[in-house]
This record gives C-alpha cells, structure tokens and sequence, in this order.
C-alpha cells in the first residue's frame, strides 16, 4: 500500500481555508451571494406560499358559488 503524506494533504486541505482567511474580498463577495441566495429563497418561498393560498381560496369560494346556485335551481323546481 503506498505511503501517505500527511503533509501535503493537510497543505492541500488548508489552502482554501488560508485563502478564506487572507482574502477580505473573498469573503465579502461569498457573504453577499449567500445572503442574496437566501433572500431569494425566501422571497420564493413566500410568494410560492401566496400564490397557492389565493388559487384555493378562489377555488373553494366558486365551488361554493356553484353549489349555491345549484341549491336554488333545486328549490326552485
């Protein structure tokens, strides 16, 4: 079985988590897509949520609609 260097596999590892650290820009832009991300997330979420809210409200307010006309069709025959 080959040999392991630990060392540079830590080195490799590390070297994003060093960029991170050292580059103020990097973490600047990252933190404002993330946030961006999220926000829209959010926003799509809720207008997903609103939207299928007012599909239903209408749906059930004209099947009740209907079913009052059909009421008084019935007692009217």
């Amino acid at each position: 079985m080959a040999e392991v260097d630990y060392a540079k596999f830590w080195h490799w590892l590390g070297a994003p988590l060093r960029l991170w650290k050292s580059s103020l820009t990097l973490r600047v832009v990252t933190s404002s897509m993330l946030g961006s991300l999220l926000v829209l997330l959010g926003s799509g979420v809720f207008l997903l949520y609103q939207v299928t809210e007012g599909i239903a409200t209408n749906a059930r307010e004209a099947a009740i609609s209907e079913a009052r006309q059909a009421m008084l069709v019935i007692e009217a025959q």
